[in-house]
């Protein structure tokens, strides 16, 4: 989570600890990840594992998150890793 922070942009190289405790990531922080739990909470679903975020996303952008929604949610960063870090994606949706 710290490197795709840093790696994204969204924190500073290597400041990705003190960015993370100066935000608040739960649903109803400032900075809101993994609203569905992420793959330890919301369960690993092998080579599909993925494929949650992307649902989440959806879900969060249309208004259909139920008790997870959040207040405003028009734009959503996805990005998954696969083996040791040895494989990277991400994708960016944005509701109408």
């Amino acid at each position: 989570m710290l490197l795709t922070l840093e790696d994204a942009g969204f924190a500073p190289k290597g400041e990705g600890m003190r960015w993370v405790r100066e935000h608040d990531l739960t649903y109803k922080g400032n900075f809101p990840m993994n609203t569905h739990g992420g793959q330890l909470s919301f369960g690993q679903s092998g080579t599909a594992g993925g494929m949650s975020q992307v649902i989440e996303a959806f879900h969060q952008i249309s208004g259909r998150a139920g008790e997870r929604q959040l207040k405003r949610c028009d734009t959503v960063f996805v990005s998954g890793t696969g083996g040791v870090m040895s494989e990277q994606g991400a994708l960016i949706l944005q509701g109408a």
